[in-house]
């Protein structure tokens, strides 16, 4: 028998809330002012607040150099995206480690960026502060940058607001990244174009950059005393539990035209995996960057640093991952099916829902491709769910296996490619935070 149902849209009410208080506050960094390649720097949140997570906005200026050598001149210019410029980001409350730091939290953050971001979103709102496209010029940058967008507790939590009253202070800690993550533009010559001599690839190798004018800014909130005593009231019978992501990557470098990356995870919930395909030099400085074909819409400019690759020979290239031996897909998948399971694992189904950044299947393949795997249950809840896969206390091996690679030829004085290329895979999973009395905190993986 069927219910009755009654839409939101026809619902009459009014409310209120009263007593309700917001306030911003700008933190300095708790050390040096500058920055450099490498260096780390620390912002302590306040104490005996609540904390309006999605606020939470990190400012800084970023100014790149340039190289000459002889009569080979290379400017450095940023990266898409002033998330490229933060190799690791950890966070601390009441001591104890919740977002533990994995490595290279930019290519975390690039790699969920082609899935989950849009257009629109890309030409607007990052443009504008947070530096979302690369910009050919023959000169250096000097720019003012904004990082809003957070991977992790602070942006992807089950809650937008941390009662640091309840949970202690909290320590973010921030390691810029190295200059491989610039684009060398070499004077008179196009971005994605050969550096034209030894001179010019020795000039590219020495660019970098330099940080300054950093702060983080945020809102504290005070809400009716309500709140709070609801906080407490639950806080006396039972612990108050805040789901969030967080990431772990593996690397594996010398991958040939076929192989399979094993990597293990210990977590409740297991909610995806994601793998991409590197040349091994994109930890070098100073490698061009890249030219997309034109046939997209967007962007077009991408550095060596986020050039996710295929190097599918021809039409051969497959792949399938595999979880304790159970493969996903059960059979060998294409390139075509990895660019359509973009949009499905984040959700984005039907003719209303907003796209990715990859607007063309070459795109993809020359340096967007993003492999997924998904295998928790999207819900209305979010992070709050925890519905992965689980593989607390067993042993669960995961692998992603691809065949129908081409190894390129290395070319250290054309192209810069070498022969080596690395795959890198990050798992997101759910973890929980437990606040309990007398600021006790634990974490259940």
């Amino acid at each position: 028998m069927a219910s009755q149902f009654i839409p939101k849209s026809m619902a009459m009410m009014s409310a209120k809330m009263d007593s309700y208080v917001r306030n911003r506050f700008k933190l300095e960094t708790q050390g040096a002012q500058t920055a450099s390649p490498g260096s780390i720097v620390t912002f302590n949140l306040p104490e005996s607040a609540l904390i309006h997570l999605p606020s939470i906005r990190f400012f800084f200026d970023v100014a790149t150099t340039s190289s000459t050598v002889n009569a080979a001149t290379v400017y450095g210019r940023l990266p898409a995206d002033a998330s490229s410029l933060i190799s690791k980001l950890e966070i601390y409350i009441g001591g104890v480690q919740v977002q533990n730091g994995t490595a290279e939290y930019n290519t975390i953050a690039r790699i969920l960026k082609l899935s989950e971001g849009s257009l629109p979103r890309d030409q607007s709102v990052d443009r504008a502060i947070s530096h979302g496209a690369v910009v050919e010029a023959d000169a250096t940058e000097t720019e003012q940058l904004c990082i809003q967008e957070w991977r992790g507790f602070i942006g992807e939590s089950a809650t937008e607001y941390l009662p640091t009253d309840l949970t202690g202070a909290v320590t973010l800690r921030l390691t810029f990244a190295q200059p491989n993550v610039l684009v060398p533009k070499e004077a008179g010559q196009a971005i994605g174009a050969d550096l034209t001599s030894a001179d010019a690839r020795a000039a590219a190798a020495n660019i970098t950059y330099s940080i300054s004018n950093m702060y983080v800014t945020l809102d504290s909130i005070v809400p009716e005393a309500a709140y709070n005593n609801a906080l407490r009231e639950r806080l006396s019978r039972e612990d108050i539990r805040i789901n969030y992501k967080e990431y772990n990557s593996f690397s594996m470098a010398g991958v040939g035209s076929s192989f399979t990356h094993n990597f293990s995870v210990a977590s409740h919930s297991i909610d995806k995996v994601y793998g991409v395909l590197r040349d091994t030099n994109y930890l070098d400085t100073g490698v061009k960057g890249y030219e997309l074909s034109s046939a997209g819409v967007g962007d077009t400019k991408i550095s060596n640093f986020a050039r996710f690759r295929t190097f599918e020979n021809g039409d051969n290239l497959r792949y399938n991952w595999s979880v304790n031996q159970v493969q996903h897909p059960q059979y060998l998948a294409r390139s075509i099916e990895a660019l359509a399971d973009l949009s499905y694992c984040s959700n984005k189904l039907g003719q209303k829902a907003q796209g990715t950044l990859v607007s063309h299947k070459d795109w993809f393949k020359e340096g967007m491709g993003v492999f997924t795997l998904q295998l928790n249950c999207p819900t209305e809840a979010g992070v709050a769910v925890r519905s992965g896969f689980s593989s607390a206390g067993i042993n669960s091996q995961l692998n992603l296996k691809m065949s129908g690679l081409t190894t390129p030829v290395a070319a250290p004085t054309t192209t810069q490619e070498t022969a080596d290329r690395t795959s890198f895979v990050v798992a997101e999973t759910t973890q929980q935070l437990c606040i309990g009395l007398g600021k006790q905190l634990s974490l259940v993986y």
